[in-house]
């Protein structure tokens, strides 16, 4: 059971990093919309008096929905146990040399 362990957390991992990438990728990319405006705004008798426009240009903003967060997410912890892993991997063959 010892020696199925490390590739048992090997394939975990591996596992947690393409399911990861598959949900970024089949996850759409418009944004969520926090706030619909529920309430519309009363009718003024001279509308253009209380006229305004805001233009927001969001170029080179990066733009993300749940899903590709989630997705995110989930690859970024199939590499923590790919990397604790390695470093465990690293410390036993480092401790063979000392020994040996």
């Amino acid at each position: 059971m010892s020696r199925a362990l490390p590739w048992l957390l090997a394939g975990l991992g591996a596992a947690l990093v393409v399911a990861g990438a598959a949900v970024v990728l089949s996850s759409a990319a418009d944004p969520v919309t926090v706030y619909t405006g529920g309430n519309a705004p009363l009718e003024a008798e001279d509308p253009g008096a209380y006229r305004s426009e805001l233009t927001l240009a969001f170029d080179g903003a990066v733009r993300s929905s749940v899903g590709q967060l989630v997705g995110g997410g989930i690859a970024v912890l199939g590499l923590l146990v790919l990397t604790g892993l390695a470093g465990w991997f690293a410390g036993l063959r480092a401790a063979r040399r000392r020994a040996g």
